[in-house]
């Protein structure tokens, strides 16, 4: 068990990130997604919450008509929203003041979602909160701090689980089953992206290491049942996040433009320069895989 000694710094971490952001501003934008002569292509992007303040961690719907995601507004904490993508209105799903939501995903069950809850005593957990209306529960009571998940299938989660470089315990990769609370420690050193990979039994990850004094980070592979690590590739320079879509393609972006990995390196598939999108991170693509919705910085004043 991790003490809870590393809890405190790390929630800091986390709540200043979003303090930054929110100075900064960040929105949701979604765009058209095609696969066209074995490439992807993308449409004219649309700020989807186009307002001042802290829109981030877009993920979809089962049926693709939804975004959720983690809004703070006026009283400066973080909770889960919903947005329909075609009429941008959007829905407060959590109140829960004073503790804040982040990182929100569709459980497989397609009625709840999993949240990263920074709790009153600034505990990070991984909690459930149905989609009905009923009260939210802790999925996992011993494993924390919990920063990022992903679900593997209906009972098993991929968790990324900070640790303290001013205490020498890095990051972790855990595997965890819903029903036992006891994970598997899968790597060390990781990153916040962690996802499913499509069509298999394996999630993905990132995987911090310096080169030259500049950090890199690699999307590994974990395959679950043979606990096998495997290379993918390595992100361009100062980017730390991508996506997957459903056929198994890998997406990233970096300033105002987007990227697949194809044929063993990163091509261009668009350039949003002038359309008012700048600063481009996380990313999350639709179901049928034909939207794409990513973070970019807010550039209003």
């Amino acid at each position: 068990m991790r003490s809870s000694r590393i809890i405190g710094g790390f929630t800091a971490l986390l709540c200043f990130a979003a303090s930054q952001a929110l100075a900064q501003g960040t929105d949701i934008w979604v765009a058209p997604l095609k696969f066209t002569g074995g490439h992807y292509t993308l449409g004219a992007p649309r700020n989807l919450t186009n307002r001042p303040g802290y829109d981030n961690q877009p993920s979809w719907s089962a049926r693709g008509d939804l975004l959720y995601y983690s809004s703070q507004r006026e009283d400066a904490q973080n909770d889960i929203y919903s947005i329909d993508v075609a009429s941008a209105n959007a829905t407060r799903l959590t109140k829960s003041a004073p503790e804040s939501e982040y990182s929100p995903t569709l459980m497989p069950d397609g009625k709840t979602l999993s949240v990263v809850r920074v709790e009153r005593d600034s505990t990070q957990r991984l909690w459930r909160v149905p989609l009905n209306g009923a009260p939210p529960s802790v999925l996992l009571t011993e494993i924390k701090p919990v920063g990022y998940h992903a679900w593997v299938d209906a009972t098993t989660v991929a968790l990324y689980v900070l640790g303290s470089r001013a205490l020498g315990t890095q990051s972790t990769l855990d595997i965890a089953d819903i029903n036992g609370d006891r994970p598997v420690i899968a790597a060390h050193d990781i990153g916040r992206g962690i996802a499913k990979i499509p069509k298999a039994d394996a999630i993905s990850f990132t995987q911090r290491s310096v080169r030259d004094s500049a950090v890199v980070w690699t999307i590994m592979r974990y395959d679950v049942g043979s606990k096998k690590l495997t290379k993918i590739a390595e992100l361009p320079p100062g980017v730390e996040d991508y996506a997957w879509t459903p056929s198994g393609v890998m997406l990233c972006g970096k300033d105002m433009q987007l990227f697949e990995w194809a044929v063993n390196a990163w091509a261009p598939v668009a350039n949003f320069s002038g359309q008012g999108v700048a600063g481009i991170t996380r990313l999350s693509v639709s179901p049928d895989g034909n939207t794409l919705a990513f973070v970019a910085r807010d550039k209003s004043p």
